[in-house]
């Protein structure tokens, strides 16, 4: 299970703090800003606390100034099985789309009991490399992707399913250029 040495962030229920905090964090994830130093959010705000004691101390996040990650007794990352866990889901929803609960339930119950205040940011922060052919859907309508949506994924896990869609990198750079192609045309504050 992850070590999670933050009373503020490790509960089921989060302050409107931190709830705040933690949306933010998950929109500098989505829109990827600057990854190698936490997405540009400002050092030590309460977005960089929710990063830094979720991903970064159980090495999740790359962070070179961290001096020890969250370990077990025999020397494993506190994040092993969990990141095995979320990996063989992701794989699972690979083309064919899969009820969310399934790794709602897994993550939540033992052994590793995850809890709510903090799992929207680590599924963001999974989901992430895949997110050009991420479609989640509720009640048979492809939903936006927004940190609002992990929000209410963790709320109502039956109501959603994922399907990730395998580009070739072909389709990848097709898929980037019609991006450009009509970038006048998106509305940018609704992305993420």
């Amino acid at each position: 299970t992850l070590i999670v040495n933050n009373e503020l962030v490790n509960k089921n229920i989060l302050s409107g703090t931190f709830t705040s905090a933690k949306k933010n964090a998950i929109r500098a994830i989505l829109k990827g800003n600057n990854a190698e130093e936490y997405f540009d959010i400002q050092y030590l705000s309460p977005e960089y606390i929710c990063i830094r004691s979720v991903l970064s101390k159980n090495g999740l996040y790359h962070d070179s100034t961290i001096p020890q990650l969250n370990r077990f007794d025999d020397g494993r990352l506190s994040s092993d099985g969990v990141t095995r866990t979320i990996n063989r889901h992701i794989a699972g929803y690979m083309n064919k789309p899969t009820s969310f609960k399934f790794l709602y339930d897994e993550l939540r119950k033992p052994p590793y009991g995850l809890r709510e205040g903090y799992l929207s940011l680590l599924l963001a922060f999974s989901f992430k490399p895949y997110l050009k052919g991420l479609t989640i859907i509720s009640h048979e309508i492809e939903q936006e992707i927004t940190a609002e949506l992990f929000e209410e994924m963790i709320k109502r896990p039956d109501d959603f399913s994922i399907i990730i869609t395998n580009w070739t990198q072909d389709q990848l750079k097709y898929l980037d250029a019609i991006e450009i192609l009509f970038s006048d045309y998106i509305n940018k504050s609704v992305i993420y």
